[in-house]
């Protein structure tokens, strides 16, 4: 997202540049050829880039004498930004707790609002971008400032909240109910599961387990051993969503 924003492309892209060359220097010792190979293409690709091409200005012409990479002294900022970070991590964190509490969809992205306080403008950058790392939609996310929010506006009944570090999230809980069109795929999915193992079944129970080769019908049992197994957990899966 960050890379398609004319403010923030070309910052984004030299620090993608940054990371990557950092890292393969450091894996260098350890995998030489394949970071020889990427190394190479990602000094070609700085050096033909007319915004990058200084980032790569004093690169030798191979990765096995290039500097290794030093520590740079701190200038201020990193404690701010690591928190800031693991802010926005465990804010993740949370929702994919929550989803996997409630057995929500993979498919179903979810809405929600933010109560953030003097984090409301960080959230409102960062968890856009980075939204469906944890399933939520990111044109239906909603950040309120303290000042702004009154509580008689909104009720919140039918919604199940998560508090992190100062930030409480609100996420509607009919949303989170399994929609008919999962069910029926779910259902779908079994029923063809079964007639896998009605096949496979009917199959083993014939001459065919005697006549066939013994690694020939081994791999038929496996198989079905393999469909019994999903048909168990997609039953379980029915179950608890009803």
């Amino acid at each position: 997202l960050q890379l398609q924003k004319e403010g923030t492309k070309a910052q984004t892209a030299a620090t993608l540049v940054r990371v990557l060359d950092i890292s393969l220097r450091l894996l260098h010792p350890f995998i030489p050829f394949v970071t020889e190979e990427l190394w190479g293409h990602l000094r070609r690709a700085v050096g033909q880039n007319s915004i990058l091409s200084s980032l790569g200005a004093d690169w030798p012409e191979a990765l096995i004498v290039a500097p290794w990479p030093e520590p740079r002294p701190e200038e201020g900022w990193e404690e701010e930004k690591i928190t800031d970070f693991d802010l926005v991590r465990n804010i993740h964190r949370e929702v994919r707790n929550i989803r996997a509490q409630k057995k929500v969809s993979p498919h179903t992205l979810l809405s929600g609002t933010f109560l953030a306080g003097e984090k409301t403008e960080l959230l409102e950058n960062m968890i856009g971008g980075t939204a469906v790392l944890s399933g939520l939609n990111p044109d239906e996310l909603t950040f309120i400032h303290p000042y702004e929010y009154q509580p008689s506006e909104h009720d919140w009944t039918n919604h199940i909240p998560i508090v992190v570090s100062g930030v409480t999230g609100y996420f509607s809980a009919e949303e989170m109910k399994t929609s008919p069109e999962e069910m029926s795929r779910l259902q779908k999915e079994l029923a063809d599961t079964e007639a896998q193992i009605a096949r496979l079944e009917k199959l083993l129970a014939s001459d065919f387990a005697h006549k066939a080769p013994a690694p020939v019908v081994q791999k038929e049992r496996e198989k079905l051993a393999a469909y019994k197994e999903t048909a168990a957990k997609l039953k379980s899966q029915l179950d608890s969503l009803k």
